[in-house]
């Protein structure tokens, strides 16, 4: 989470992080409609939330929006890369042990399992390639969007392949002797981070039914 921090370009500090000035034309929270201002405040968890609400003061402290997709892409990619090696690691097991004479990866079940993980990953990153161009790139409603639609997919997903790459290890996958203990950790920190899955698409779905976001077209 540090790590996604210093990506967005933040220091630690009160609140979210403190910036030296204001960036000139961004929409910062304070500017925003109540209906998008409460809901990322109540998502970030902001502890000065009284010092940001009153004009003039510390104005520094409120993150602007483009700023809070960033976290939130940053943390998607930290997410990604536990992902993936949770994937190669389970991989890597199962073509290792044996059980009844030959590798458990030449199971239906197992099999099953490292494909699905794989699919999984693949549109994470996908979806995270798409949402980083957007935030150098695309329109800011469509980079609010993308990184909207990549935390809730993180958040949703990013734990099952951890569950599923724990699984293929067996009982041996929740101790210490394996390393895959720890990136399911980091992926369940990944979901619970600024809001779980059901935040995201319910901030995804008033950017659709307000109008907020920008058609989708297929060319």
């Amino acid at each position: 989470v540090e790590g996604a921090w210093h990506m967005a370009g933040f220091q630690a500090g009160p609140g979210l992080g403190r910036r030296p000035g204001k960036a000139s034309g961004a929409a910062r929270i304070d500017h925003l409609d109540v209906g998008m201002r409460e809901r990322l405040l109540d998502v970030l968890h902001i502890r000065d939330r009284a010092a940001i609400e009153a004009s003039g003061k510390m104005t520094g402290c409120a993150p602007d929006l483009a700023e809070i997709d960033r976290m939130l892409v940053a943390l998607c990619a930290d997410g990604l890369g536990a992902a993936q090696r949770a994937l190669e690691l389970a991989v890597a097991y199962a073509s290792e042990r044996r059980q009844f004479g030959q590798r458990i990866g030449s199971f239906q079940a197992i099999g099953h399992l490292c494909a699905d993980m794989l699919q999984q990953v693949e549109l994470g990153r996908a979806g995270l390639h798409y949402a980083l161009w957007t935030q150098d790139a695309g329109d800011p409603r469509e980079a609010h969007r993308t990184a909207v639609m990549c935390k809730a997919y993180a958040a949703e997903t990013y734990p099952h392949i951890g569950a599923s790459a724990i699984q293929v290890f067996g009982g041996a996958g929740f101790t210490w002797e394996y390393d895959i203990q720890l990136f399911y950790k980091r992926l369940l920190s990944t979901q619970l981070t600024w809001g779980g899955s059901e935040v995201w698409l319910e901030e995804l779905a008033a950017l659709v039914i307000d109008g907020e976001a920008p058609p989708i077209t297929v060319e």
